[in-house]
């Protein structure tokens, strides 16, 4: 095993008091691979400004002037976390979920009332032969 030896001691890493980190099962169980950099670039930023419950307040316009994105990428940067469930969004409020849970699709979607995927929409306005 080998002898940990910190490069800066004096800048030595404590979970701060206003609660701020990065998961291990970001990258253990795979959600790295779901997204591109820039979308992990903004999933970091809302962990950052995230309160102890996930939430963060931050407005589009903020957060585009914050990690110098353009508002219309701040739109997709969000879809593509959301897709790949790092986040859930509704009426301007971002949650970082959690990822140490094992929810299935059908627990997630009672749980999150009035939040619907587009395969949820589709599936209303066409049928379908979900396995819920």
């Amino acid at each position: 095993m080998k002898n940990k030896t910190l490069i800066d001691p004096f800048r030595r890493r404590k979970i701060p008091p206003h609660f701020s980190w990065v998961d291990h099962n970001l990258v253990r169980k795979g959600y790295t691979r779901k997204c591109t950099a820039e979308a992990l670039g903004f999933y970091v930023f809302l962990l950052a400004v995230s309160d102890s419950e996930g939430l963060s307040y931050y407005g589009d316009k903020r957060i585009s002037l914050e990690i110098n994105r353009t508002e219309e990428s701040i739109l997709s940067l969000r879809k593509e976390l959301i897709s790949a469930e790092l986040i859930a969004f509704r009426g301007g409020i971002y949650q970082v979920l959690d990822l140490g849970g094992e929810l299935k699709e059908s627990a997630r979607k009672r749980e999150i009332k009035g939040t619907h995927s587009m395969n949820d929409i589709l599936e209303s306005m066409f049928g379908g032969g979900g396995n819920d």
